[in-house]
């Protein structure tokens, strides 16, 4: 056994085979079809409405009177959001006093904000600057 062979080597000696290209000498004739007419960019249409309506949001304000439980529950009612978004947002209310909760049309906000102050938390809606 020289230096440089494993003793796996000794066992199952390596098959030389040659090398695919080589071994296929034939040549392969790809056909790609002609398109028939000019292919249009498509049209990315956007909906006026929206991009003139501007955005509302719902602040949420601190109150000494409802528990985490209640605000991140009434928060998942309100905007459809998940338990940890909720629970973020409640931690903002606590520490920092109020938090944006929600952004939206003027008539979603409306709703959202009568739906979280059904639970006596003071809740605002207001247009973004």
């Amino acid at each position: 056994m020289s230096s440089r062979q494993s003793p796996r080597a000794m066992r199952c000696p390596s098959i030389r085979r040659p090398y695919r290209a080589q071994s296929v000498r034939q040549k392969v004739l790809v056909r790609v079809p002609q398109a028939t007419a000019p292919v249009e960019a498509p049209k990315i249409h956007s909906n006026p409405v929206e991009a003139k309506s501007p955005l509302w949001m719902v602040t949420v304000y601190d109150n000494p009177h409802n528990t985490y439980e209640e605000v991140i529950s009434i928060l998942m009612i309100a905007t459809g959001c998940n338990e940890e978004e909720a629970a973020i947002e409640t931690w903002e209310i606590d520490h920092l006093g109020q938090s944006v909760v929600h952004r939206a049309s003027e008539d979603t906000c409306e709703a959202t904000a009568s739906t979280i102050m059904k639970i006596g938390i003071r809740a605002e809606v207001s247009q973004e600057a």
